[in-house]
């Protein structure tokens, strides 16, 4: 059961997540930059603006006059995830490999005393 972290609700995490997607059941060590991900502020110069025909928000840069769907950050956050899910990979690689030596090891031993 996914538990409310750091103020967010869980519906609106998983929901979050999802949008990053990012599977709760799967990588629940991948929660931690989903909230961040949802708390963070607005880079500087950056305003949520509503589009008048659609009622859908977009962002809009003051400073730059640049308009933008995708939040600033949005980018940022997938980054983190991916050098995450890469990170995390690579530690379960490792350590399944550590796990075939000893059990190679293992054999090896059993080998040489019959």
């Amino acid at each position: 059961m996914l538990q409310a972290e750091n103020g967010v609700s869980s519906a609106e995490l998983a929901e979050f997540a999802e949008f990053m997607a990012v599977d709760i059941v799967k990588e629940p060590y991948l929660l931690g930059i989903v909230v961040e991900a949802m708390k963070a502020p607005l880079p500087e110069f950056w305003i949520e603006c509503e589009d008048m025909t659609s009622g859908q928000y977009y962002y809009c840069n003051t400073h730059t006059r640049q308009t933008t769907w995708e939040h600033p950050l949005d980018k940022h956050f997938k980054n983190l995830l991916f050098v995450e899910r890469r990170k995390y990979k690579e530690r379960a690689k490792q350590g399944h490999r550590a796990v075939q030596g000893v059990v190679a090891d293992a054999d090896v031993t059993t080998k040489a005393q019959e």
